[in-house]
């Protein structure tokens, strides 16, 4: 019997079974989705008045989800909540699919929560989402995820400052 042939063979076998535990372990671990806070703008801070009613001040949000996990996800929800008193108005998506494809929902219960539903997200892709919230006091909002196991939302604040646009008024002579 030469033992030479079994301990390569057993080292080897071992070496093998550690090499697929970790290649396992990096795989399998918990997944971030980035969330991107990319812009914020006040629309009005005067009331002002839709079809839903009149609303205290107007307010737009931008975020940029992107896939940085390493699978391509089938289906994942991702939800995003906003104070109380809050009031969602418009909700504007753009993806690779198109405009407002996916299509996410307002939750009729609650007027501050908005469920985007996310098909086939796969790696690297982007989602726009532009929203227009109404009666917004401390700005307050929570982004999670739900309908998966093994992935979390990470949001990111991405703004940058802007700066102060100087306005002069001028004779229309000036402008010609």
């Amino acid at each position: 019997m030469n033992w030479s042939y079994i301990t390569t063979f057993l080292s080897g076998g071992f070496a093998g079974a550690v090499l697929k535990h970790l290649i396992d372990t990096h795989r399998n671990k918990i997944q971030v989705i980035q969330c991107h806070y990319t812009d914020e703008e006040i629309i009005s801070q005067i009331p002002v008045t839709f079809s839903t009613g009149q609303h205290e001040n107007l307010h737009k949000k931008d975020f940029k989800i992107i896939n940085t996990t390493n699978k391509d996800i089938t289906v994942i929800n991702i939800t995003f909540t906003f104070e109380p008193t809050a009031n969602i108005i418009k909700v504007q998506v753009r993806s690779k699919w198109g405009l407002d494809v996916p299509k996410g929902k307002i939750k009729s219960a609650k007027k501050n929560e908005y469920i985007l539903p996310i098909k086939n997200f796969n790696r690297k892709d982007e989602i726009e989402i532009i929203m227009e919230i109404a009666n917004l006091n401390s700005h307050d909002f929570n982004i999670q995820d739900s309908n998966c196991s093994g992935f979390r939302v990470e949001w990111l604040d991405k703004r940058q400052l802007k700066a102060n646009k100087t306005v002069k008024m001028v004779k229309k002579v000036d402008l010609e």
